[in-house]
């Protein structure tokens, strides 16, 4: 699950905890991106801010006696979400949309929609 703090974000979380339970032995995978930051910055603050983003998404799971794992990554979401997922052997993506108008999409692009077109594993996107 792609997390980065927002309420969409958590949306995606609570979708996924709920078809989680009704697995047998499920791990959660969840994904903070952070654009780049210089080596420095990177070294002090990585670890803080995405503690600090996903503590929500992280306290729903423990809430819900779900297993989670945090993965942490630089770089452009989109990309970065779908490298690790692949990487991992993900069955699938979860992501919450930010609901962009049309206009918006196409101004400032989607993580949710970029991901859901570039991704070669199923994607589900919660509004």
């Amino acid at each position: 699950m792609a997390v980065d703090g927002s309420d969409n974000a958590l949306r995606a979380v609570a979708h996924a905890a709920s078809q989680a339970g009704a697995m047998n032995s499920v791990a959660l995978h969840l994904v903070h991106v952070q654009p780049w930051l210089s080596k420095e910055a990177a070294e002090a603050e990585l670890a803080n801010r995405a503690l600090g983003a996903t503590a929500r998404a992280r306290a729903a799971l423990d809430d819900a006696g779900l297993p989670w794992r945090l993965h942490v990554a630089l770089g452009e979401p989109a990309e970065r979400i779908i490298h690790r997922a692949v990487r991992i052997s993900a069955s699938g993506i979860v992501i919450g949309s930010r609901g962009l108008n049309v206009v918006e999409s196409l101004l400032f692009g989607s993580v949710a929609y970029k991901v859901m077109h570039l991704s070669p594993l199923p994607v589900m996107v919660v509004p």
